[in-house]
């Protein structure tokens, strides 16, 4: 089950494109170099979205020593564990966007993709399921929540239960 989370925009795409092709092919009166134009039209469209909309790593954490180092200093943080092939993932990247903009220096949002060494490690060690996968630490380190929903703020911050 976690290949399709994970991967569920590229075969998302796929089909797209699969649909897209039956559907030109069985469009014989148009020219076929139209035709051809239009479905890599649809690949074009395709992989600009995926672009556009993809979630993106903290640049900073580039080890497991630099995450630790960021964990039980006072600071709350939250750790998006996400694949930049997952369709949910790239549904939420704006709603992380504003979470990050909300809790301004209050707390610490890390991103981390999965496909990435320190990210592949979070998740292995943190047991992550699906994509994305919030984990919400408190200003001493401990873990304190998860969820696969972008938190709130109030949340972040201990303000409601």
């Amino acid at each position: 089950m976690s290949f399709f989370n994970q991967f569920s925009f590229v075969m998302m795409s796929v089909v797209v494109l699969i649909g897209a092709g039956a559907l030109l092919w069985s469009a014989k009166r148009a020219p076929a170099l139209l035709r051809i134009g239009a479905w890599l039209a649809a690949l074009a469209g395709l992989v600009i979205f995926w672009s556009a909309t993809r979630p993106l790593d903290t640049p900073e954490i580039d080890s497991l020593s630099n995450f630790e180092a960021r964990l039980g200093n006072g600071t709350p943080v939250v750790l998006e564990l996400y694949s930049e092939y997952c369709l949910g993932c790239m549904a939420q990247s704006s709603a992380v966007d504003a979470l990050e903009s909300a809790l301004g220096e209050r707390a610490a949002v890390l991103r981390l993709s999965i496909h990435t060494e320190v990210g592949r490690a979070l998740w292995v060690r943190y047991q992550g399921e699906i994509t994305p996968t919030f984990i919400i630490f408190d200003g001493e380190g401990r873990e304190v929540r998860r969820t696969n929903a972008v938190p709130s703020a109030a949340l972040v911050l201990g303000e409601t239960p």
